[in-house]
């Protein structure tokens, strides 16, 4: 799998921009209160840990309506994932996957087989759901359960007493999927879903702005860069640098560097002494 440009890490000012679709005839027509964006916006608040804003939309189960819902939220407003919830059984008026299907430029089925995968647990009806997931341009779309608690199911996967995942939800695949088409990257929330990434996938370029928010040295790290103060200002910008990383690899990857430049440090420091001892030596 080739690996895109360094991704860019979510900020606000860079923010991951996500449209939300409910599609259903009653809710569109006021016949009752729509349940799937705020199950949506619920669970995404929960699971997000990095900055992102949302496009919603209710519209009827309406091919063409839907198609043009997709493209107006990808095409205009730039949105990079795209969750739409209802509209996928085999009813006729569910056409939700199939107006997904035509504006897609690829289709990623492993979205909708892992999907029908975790709601077999609970029905054999999962059977019955033709939820898709789709890529257009720079953007990921995803059709969800029009239920909410089956949308967290799916997003969240299935959980042992002990909290560690038995069937992994599919959004521990979203952020990397993103970073392949060059969305912001964003982190989860652990406790939630956590996202998986290769050993090898590219690390986030934080912007000048982003960093200068974040440009205090870590408590945890003071002692150690007072200890190599001959060199201080190189230091506190790796440092610096270090702590616009995200969270997971920011104290490993300093005290590591932190511990190289002691050491490079102390060894050059011992040389002179050696030599001017040889010097002492041969002078008597």
């Amino acid at each position: 799998m080739s690996q895109p440009s360094l991704p860019r890490l979510a900020s606000p000012d860079h923010p991951l921009r996500i449209g939300l679709v409910s599609v259903s005839d009653r809710a569109s027509s006021g016949v009752y209160q729509d349940a799937g964006i705020p199950a949506l916006q619920e669970w995404l608040g929960q699971a997000l840990s990095t900055a992102w804003v949302c496009e919603t939309r209710l519209i009827p189960d309406e091919r063409a309506v839907i198609e043009a819902t997709l493209c107006e939220l990808v095409d205009d407003f730039g949105c990079h994932l795209v969750l739409t919830t209802g509209g996928t059984g085999p009813a006729p008026r569910d056409v939700t996957p199939d107006a997904t299907l035509s504006v897609a430029d690829r289709e990623m089925p492993g979205f909708g087989e892992q999907m029908r995968q975790i709601s077999l647990n609970f029905v054999p009806t999962a059977i019955l759901s033709r939820q898709v997931a789709v890529i257009r341009g720079a953007a990921l779309i995803i059709n969800l359960p029009g239920q909410p608690r089956s949308i967290r199911e799916t997003l969240e996967g299935l959980k042992d007493e002990a909290g560690r995942p038995k069937v992994h939800g599919i959004f521990a695949a979203v952020p990397y999927c993103l970073d392949l088409i060059g969305a912001p990257y964003i982190e989860t929330n652990d406790a939630v879903c956590k996202a998986f990434r290769p050993k090898s996938a590219p690390q986030p370029v934080a912007t000048e702005r982003h960093i200068r928010r974040h440009s205090v040295t870590p408590p945890t790290l003071r002692t150690e860069v007072r200890v190599v103060a001959s060199w201080a200002a190189p230091v506190t910008s790796t440092v610096n640098c270090i702590w616009a990383m995200p969270s997971r690899l920011r104290v490993r990857t300093a005290v590591t560097l932190i511990r190289s430049r002691a050491k490079t440090s102390v060894m050059s420091r011992k040389r002179p002494c050696r030599s001017r001892a040889r010097n002492s030596t041969s002078a008597g």
